[in-house]
């Protein structure tokens, strides 16, 4: 029995206001990006009297907008706020692991659960790991976070930014997407705990991980992740200072070219 052809596309996402209103935002910033170039070239000619100086350093004021601002910004980031070595992480969590053990009892040990193992004992020693690789990522967007600032001097810089916020990517979403996952971690624990046909803070026996084996679970009642996007009114917010970042560019620019033309005898 063949299928047709049309059974086997994938589904067609709906189009939905959200997405226009992204479309539009990141086209009208697009826009507000072009003119800061635009002023900032009448502001450099207004300076100059010769054509080929004005080229020569609005293509170095690109460069340093572009290439060089962008660049340095993260190794500033990297040196005003190191990161501890991964190993030393590593070493942390497994200390953490232990530590529990110690209190738990090491009857039985692995250093994953399996069935067997207390549930209780698992899930504290995920809950001191995970403590401990949260506050190493929250170290991680805080360098991320400074690196941003810093190349906030630049409008290139500041484009892809407001851009990445515009259309629910980028930092803020990675921020969004942990929090979620880790209270989704939570309701997963809690659901285990409810399912659990034992009790948690002991050992099971042959016949206790046989039936534990055959316990069935129906996929509904299993808790579901959810990471549905931002609206636009919360993308926007979240871009409102690259915006008018852009903005005071644009008042700059045409600012110094209305005061240095106003030097010249017309």
């Amino acid at each position: 029995m063949h299928e047709h052809p049309h059974h086997l596309t994938f589904r067609v996402l709906p189009f939905e206001l959200t997405y226009w209103l992204q479309v539009g935002g990141v086209v009208l910033f697009s826009v507000l990006y072009i003119s800061v170039f635009a002023t900032l070239g009448l502001f450099i000619s207004c300076l100059t009297r010769s054509s080929s100086v004005s080229l020569v350093l609005l293509l170095l004021v690109w460069v340093c907008f572009a290439v060089f601002i962008p660049r340095t910004g993260g190794l500033l980031a990297s040196r005003l706020a190191e990161l501890p070595n991964e190993k030393t992480i590593a070493r942390q969590a497994n200390d953490a692991t232990h530590e529990i053990l110690n209190r738990y009892g090491r009857d039985g040990f692995s250093r994953y659960w399996s069935a067997g193992e207390p549930l209780t004992r698992a899930a504290k020693i995920g809950d001191a790991k995970q403590a401990i690789y949260n506050e190493y990522r929250q170290q991680q967007l805080h360098q991320v976070k400074l690196a941003q600032n810093i190349s906030r001097i630049s409008p290139t810089a500041i484009y892809q930014i407001g851009c990445e916020a515009l259309v629910g990517t980028g930092i803020k979403h990675y921020e969004r997407f942990f929090k979620k996952a880790t209270e989704y971690r939570r309701s997963l624990l809690q659901f285990t705990y409810e399912e659990y046909p034992f009790n948690p803070n002991r050992f099971l026996e042959d016949t206790d991980r046989q039936q534990l084996r055959e316990t069935q679970i129906s996929l509904d009642k299993i808790p579901k992740f959810d990471d549905t996007p931002s609206n636009f009114p919360t993308a926007f917010a979240e871009a409102s200072l690259d915006i008018l970042l852009l903005f005071l560019f644009n008042l700059g620019f045409f600012m110094g070219a209305f005061l240095a033309f106003t030097r010249y005898d017309v």
